[in-house]
């Protein structure tokens, strides 16, 4: 990860902030060109950027940044002692492509009030995003197999997952029963230990927080049954010192037919939704299958939601198998992206089922998230080859905005996070051959 030093002109930023010009609580007024003015530096917009500070009392300091004239907090800045001054540094915050100006500031509170220095020398920038064939900027974990993990053809796999804990934490699974809990920002992961009977008979395939995990602690999991019939089972536990207890099966039954894996997830509704998804390796020949429920739901304590498909566990939604879902904010019914039975994709929403669309995607897709915002609303679809391409919700339906490659050589995909910051991560298997090991990969996305 590159690091704009305040030393060098042509590289970064440079700024050595006072606060003894501060006035008062009312911010600095503008001291910068546009972003159209002026040479500008070519970034990425996942570089960190650092500046000189002078201070008696470093730890009183906080720091912002104006971005084109509006300003943004930032609470992961990091300040180091240089001789009589100190060196600071920060992540960028989340920049859509082009150009952009940048002012560092700083700000301490006292007596109730805001006391705000002065803005920095402007740094004009030009992002570029995330260019094809570039590589992730850090890997953050990686997930050895356990000695009993199954593998072969004769078994299920499921791959990895991915599900949030909080804006800047996530939780990382794998078919081989590792749970970990991952902060983004520090980077640090840690195990979560959980205990299951009939290990070997049941291969994991689901994880989801609480959306008030917070408060409550609780962690769902999900576990398809390895080889015989099919059949899903769905606990419920609570997460107390890295370690999974009280476990409560809130269920455990048969399924009309084997699926791949089975992603778990809150819906806008509350309601907890197992989507019975197919593998990206399914033929196409899956899509003339006949139509069947493949969304299980259920409320968070197990108990069947009265308007279930007929009172069954099964929510009233039905098409082939697909490969990835996705709801809209505030709608329970999802977007879905299956085969189209002739080599390609298509997409199509549960509540409109004659909106289907075709999408052009160079691999199997294996991850869908809306993002919304207060002005648009993006459909992000993953495939397996790490490409991710970016779709705007129009009044027409969804319109290809542009296509982003991650990685340069291939890997296997099992999963995608976005958040809203602009961060982005994936999981997916970094080997080959019967050791089975996940990593995270993290890198930000030109949103």
């Amino acid at each position: 990860m590159i690091a704009f030093r305040a030393s060098a002109l042509s590289a970064g930023l440079l700024a050595a902030i006072g606060l003894a010009a501060c006035g008062g609580s009312t911010p600095s007024a503008p001291q910068s060109p546009g972003p159209g003015s002026g040479d500008a530096t070519q970034i990425t917009g996942r570089e960190r950027f650092g500046w000189d500070q002078v201070a008696d009392d470093i730890n009183s300091h906080h720091f912002a940044v104006y971005v084109d004239n509006n300003r943004v907090e930032l609470p992961s800045a990091v300040c180091r002692a240089a001789g009589q001054a100190y060196t600071c540094d920060s992540p960028l915050p989340s920049l859509s492509t082009g150009r952009h100006t940048l002012e560092v500031v700083a700000w301490i509170s006292a007596n109730g009030e805001m006391l705000e220095s002065p803005r920095a020398a402007p740094l004009v920038v030009s992002v570029t995003g995330i260019a094809p064939s570039a590589e992730p900027t850090v890997t953050i974990t990686g997930t050895p197999a356990s000695p009993g993990a199954p593998h072969g053809t004769e078994r299920i796999t499921t791959g990895c997952g991915l599900s949030p804990l909080s804006d800047r934490a996530l939780m990382m699974w794998d078919e081989t029963g590792s749970i970990r809990t991952i902060d983004r920002v520090s980077r640090a992961s840690q195990r979560i230990d959980w205990t299951r009977s009939d290990d070997n008979e049941w291969i994991l395939s689901g994880v989801a927080a609480h959306p008030h995990f917070a408060e409550n602690l609780r962690v769902y999991v999900a576990e398809l049954h390895a080889a015989g019939e099919p059949r899903i089972r769905v606990s419920r536990y609570r997460e107390i010192g890295h370690v999974l207890g009280e476990r409560a099966v809130l269920l455990e039954t048969s399924l009309p037919f084997r699926p791949a894996r089975a992603v778990l997830t809150f819906g806008p509704d509350g309601q907890l939704y197992a989507a019975l998804l197919s593998s990206p390796n399914a033929k196409s020949a899956d899509a003339d299958e006949k139509p069947r429920h493949f969304l299980v739901r259920l409320d968070e304590n197990g108990s069947v939601p009265p308007d279930n498909d007929a009172g069954s566990i099964f929510a009233r939604v039905s098409a082939t198998t697909p490969l990835a879902v996705a709801w809209m904010p505030g709608d329970d019914r999802p977007w879905i992206v299956e085969t189209n039975g002739a080599g390609g994709y298509r997409l199509w929403s549960a509540r409109s089922p004659n909106s289907k669309q075709d999408l052009d995607a160079p691999s199997p897709p294996v991850a869908m998230q809306v993002v919304s915002s207060d002005t648009e609303t993006r459909l992000l679809v993953t495939g397996s080859r790490g490409d991710v391409q970016q779709l705007d919700r129009t009044p027409a339906g969804w319109a290809h905005q542009s296509s982003l490659q991650l990685f340069e050589r291939r890997r296997s995909i099992g999963d995608a996070l976005a958040f809203a910051d602009g961060a982005f991560a994936v999981c997916g298997r970094a080997s080959s051959g019967p050791t089975r090991r996940y990593d995270l990969w993290g890198v930000r996305l030109p949103l």
